[in-house]
């Protein structure tokens, strides 16, 4: 079970670089507001590596999008516990 919990972090930071580089590249519409798909993949990649894929999403995107960064900074606060739940559980 160790190995699908590395699996699931690994995956969420690879996620994480993989949405900094969409957005620095103009791949994700950039729209004044965040859209519904923006924010379910970023709710998804926060929840598997809930540490360090917000830090790396708000860092990364802080002074080109800040709203994203600070969206993917709120999400991490609400997922930390249902992420601990869900490791724990296996």
């Amino acid at each position: 079970m160790e190995s699908l919990q590395w699996i699931t972090s690994v995956s969420g930071l690879i996620a994480a670089v993989a949405i900094i580089v969409m957005v620095r590249a103009g791949w994700l519409r950039v729209t004044p507001s965040l859209g519904i798909q923006e924010k379910i993949l970023i709710i998804v990649v926060v929840f598997f590596s809930p540490l360090l894929a917000p830090v790396l999403i708000y860092y990364g995107l802080r002074s080109q999008r800040p709203d994203i960064a600070k969206f993917a900074n709120q999400v991490s606060f609400l997922t930390v516990l249902p992420s601990a739940i869900f490791y724990l559980a296996l």
